[in-house]
């Protein structure tokens, strides 16, 4: 679940042909930006591999900022008044001209050595801000059109953790603390699966020697908590994917647990937040 989900994992997004493409066009584009991540970092790979690709990524960069343009346009008019679509909108457009500024300046320098290097700081950098932000634009969608049900809490955190990690990346060694066989919560799951990986990956973003903890409070009336924060290595552990934090990643979290009929609690310095089912 790293980073988004294929739109043939998620059938209740319905058959829309115009947001179909959209979709496809943006995950196909992030998928060539990664490409050339992967060929710049690899000193097997020559100068010439490299301009070779450039043209057809450089091709794709107009396409996938009309595409978020479009799904954001119709996220936005879904949801209503919200920061998320804004910060996302605010997020994308900088990053798609920066990349498209850089790719441009490489198709018409030769590729030599200090070329290289300045091309593969801005698309190393890029490649994984853009997927999280295609990830997070997948987490309002979800939010808007998934279907509801109620699940025991262990089968979330089961479904999480057996989840496929992103080639080459450790997963994220989390702590749980608390009982969660006996609990159920009325949930979106793949929304659900979502803010619970974020929700461990926000709470050390930073801090790369420290612990995400998740305890888990539930309440006589049948409500839980689930806290994040950082905590100590030891505890029953989980293993969760690593995802990358940007900008709009702590508004787009809010609005669609609030979707789900969550409560969200933050601490002053972003470093704690709850999830809260009354």
């Amino acid at each position: 679940m790293p980073n988004g989900s294929p739109p043939s994992s998620r059938p209740y997004l319905g058959e829309d042909p115009s947001l179909a493409e959209a979709r496809g066009t943006l995950r196909d584009a992030l998928g060539a930006l990664g490409n050339l991540d992967q060929l710049l970092r690899s000193l097997r790979v020559g100068p010439k591999a490299i301009s070779a690709v450039l043209p057809d990524v450089l091709d794709s960069c107009g396409p996938a900022r009309d595409a978020v343009r479009e799904l954001l346009s119709r996220t936005g008019a879904r949801l209503g008044s919200t920061n998320a679509v804004s910060e996302l909108e605010h997020f994308f457009t900088p990053r798609f001209e920066e990349l498209q500024r850089s790719i441009e300046l490489a198709t018409r320098t030769p590729m030599h050595a200090r070329h290289r290097l300045e091309l593969e700081r801005v698309v190393t950098r890029l490649s994984p801000e853009l997927e999280a932000g295609r990830a997070l634009l997948d987490l309002l969608e979800a939010a808007l059109a998934a279907p509801t049900i109620r699940l025991k809490l262990r089968e979330l955190l089961d479904q999480i953790t057996a989840a496929e990690f992103a080639k080459g990346t450790e997963p994220l060694r989390t702590t749980l603390r608390g009982r969660v066989e006996d609990i159920e919560l009325l949930v979106q799951p793949q929304v659900a699966m979502m803010l619970l990986t974020l929700g461990a990956n926000l709470v050390v973003e930073g801090h790369d020697a420290a612990t995400p903890e998740l305890s888990v409070e539930a309440r006589p009336d049948g409500g839980c908590t689930i806290r994040f924060q950082q905590g100590s290595a030891s505890g029953d552990a989980l293993l969760l994917p690593r995802q990358t934090i940007v900008a709009p990643t702590l508004a787009c979290v809010e609005t669609a647990a609030t979707k789900m009929g969550c409560r969200v609690e933050r601490g002053s310095d972003d470093s704690t937040f709850s999830l809260t089912w009354a």
